[in-house]
């Protein structure tokens, strides 16, 4: 096994730095070239010159935001992408059922089983797990907002975990009921307008580690699962549906709407900015969001008991 390795040092993980020695010891027999992201969209880059130099693996030691960098950085190549989760979230990971433990992960990359998976691309970035606009992306602008904080923005993602959206919720809920987003979504030919409190296109069920937002979804069957708040409700209304989602159960909300396409187009009347695994990606007035069907080859488990 020839591969690159990308490590985010400033990961949320306990003694990072350590990591690239017990890869080194862990993965001993492989080939490793280990490289440590130094700026934001480093890991693109990384990723694309492992591609052109012809490494057959990937290992991203980081978040969401790292491997999200990564996919686009290694998509249309045949790396196959192993991670060692060490993020706020770790999605990715949790769906994959891949262990924080780096000796377990390890282990896992060694065994070398291949899942392929869709990925989600908007205007022509990709993602993995859940993105969208309204709702999320204040939440996830609002931790964004939170790391940047002197000293505080660096114990809380620690002591949190994935429990710093939760908190980020909390604290944008009440601005974001205040704020409408008037979308018209195309899919098929078919026209939606709706009045968005919030609005997920999900390749996966999780987002931010304990919201369900779409249970139906799957990584392999060429469709995106689109879950809407409507804004057309009361705040504890809206309020139940988030705190329903945590449990899979807002199907039958009366201000919910669920369905499934293999292409959507979002256009709004202003800029919003659309999320994808954990990150901020774009700004813009129209998305084209499609699904790329076996788009990735991710290394996990070839089933849970291997974890």
């Amino acid at each position: 096994m020839r591969a690159k390795v990308i490590i985010n040092p400033r990961s949320r993980r306990r003694g990072l730095t350590q990591i690239e020695s017990d890869l080194r010891r862990l993965l001993r027999g492989h080939s490793l070239d280990i490289e440590r992201t130094q700026y934001r969209g480093h890991a693109v880059h990384i990723a694309r010159v492992a591609a052109a130099d012809g490494y057959d693996r990937l290992i991203v030691a980081g978040g969401d935001g790292t491997i999200n960098e990564a996919l686009n950085g290694l998509v249309g190549s045949n790396m196959a992408l192993g991670v060692i989760p060490a993020g706020t979230a770790n999605d990715l990971a949790t769906h994959y059922g891949l262990p924080h433990n780096t000796r377990k992960a390890c282990r896992i990359i060694s065994a070398g089983h291949i899942r392929r998976a869709d990925l989600i691309r908007v205007n022509g970035w990709y993602y993995a797990t859940v993105g969208g606009v309204a709702l999320p992306s204040d939440v996830i602008a609002k931790a964004q907002q939170i790391r940047s904080w002197r000293f505080i923005g660096r114990v809380l993602p620690r002591v949190l975990g994935s429990q710093l959206y939760a908190l980020s919720l909390a604290l944008t809920f009440n601005r974001s009921c205040q704020r409408t987003s008037k979308l018209v979504l195309t899919s098929g030919g078919r026209k939606m307008y709706v009045d968005a409190f919030s609005l997920t296109v999900a390749n996966q069920p999780l987002l931010g580690r304990r919201f369900i937002v779409s249970p139906e979804a799957a990584t392999d069957d060429g469709l995106l699962d689109v879950y809407i708040i409507a804004n057309n409700c009361s705040r504890f209304a809206r309020w139940q549906t988030v705190i329903a989602t945590t449990r899979g159960k807002q199907h039958n909300r009366v201000n919910v709407t669920m369905l499934q396409a293999p292409g959507l187009t979002i256009e709004s009347s202003h800029p919003v900015t659309f999320f994808g695994d954990g990150e901020l990606l774009l700004t813009g007035s129209r998305f084209k969001v499609e699904v790329i069907p076996n788009a990735v080859s991710i290394l996990a488990p070839a089933n849970r008991e291997e974890k």
